[in-house]
């Protein structure tokens, strides 16, 4: 079984890394390798659960036809599952239609001028993190411009941006892929795309 001490710390090392240079690529192999579970979603997903929830948040899963994934969180986690727009973690599976990839990022909550962080954290599985349209990001943590390559419904990028309008409002975005690579677009990047 995955190691909730060991294992979760390295992962959010991993995640303080992402977020501190963001588009840049970070593995979490190393962390899922003892994952027994049968899971409903990526297993790089299931660190991302551990790490994130607890009894004391709430989340929202777009893409889970059957409930099994809202079902499981909510038995390792004892999070409470809300509606997407309460959701203080929205978890949007590779199953998810573009409708409802569209609906998870039009929805999140973006917090208020007095409490910025009672915004949304938006973890996404895709294809992959290092492969797709190139894209162009800027921000902290970013010397000058970086190419992000990944490929995921096509507005997603002006959904983001208008949620990220008015800093400090705004949402934070994880990005996972099938190898269980992590990407982080915390809300201060700046994406643009292709030309």
């Amino acid at each position: 079984m995955i190691d909730l001490i060991h294992d979760v710390a390295y992962s959010y090392r991993k995640l303080v890394k992402a977020n501190s240079y963001p588009g840049d690529i970070y593995s979490l192999t190393k962390s899922i390798k003892n994952n027994k579970l049968i899971l409903p979603f990526y297993e790089a997903t299931i660190i991302m659960v551990y790490m994130l929830l607890d009894a004391e948040v709430s989340y929202f899963v777009a893409g889970d036809v059957e409930g099994k994934a809202s079902d499981l969180i909510a038995r390792l986690t004892y999070a409470k599952s809300v509606s997407v727009s309460e959701a203080d973690f929205i978890f949007v599976l590779a199953s998810a239609s573009n409708s409802e990839k569209d609906e998870a990022l039009m929805e999140a909550k973006i917090g208020t001028l007095i409490n910025p962080h009672l915004s949304a954290t938006v973890i996404c599985e895709v294809e992959s993190v290092s492969q797709g349209e190139a894209n162009l990001s800027s921000g902290p943590g970013i010397k000058g411009h970086k190419i992000i390559y990944m490929d995921y419904f096509d507005r997603w990028i002006d959904i983001r941006s208008k949620k990220n309008d008015e800093y400090p409002l705004g949402i934070e975005m994880y990005f996972l892929d099938k190898s269980s690579d992590l990407m982080a677009l915390p809300r201060t990047t700046t994406v643009r795309g292709s030309e």
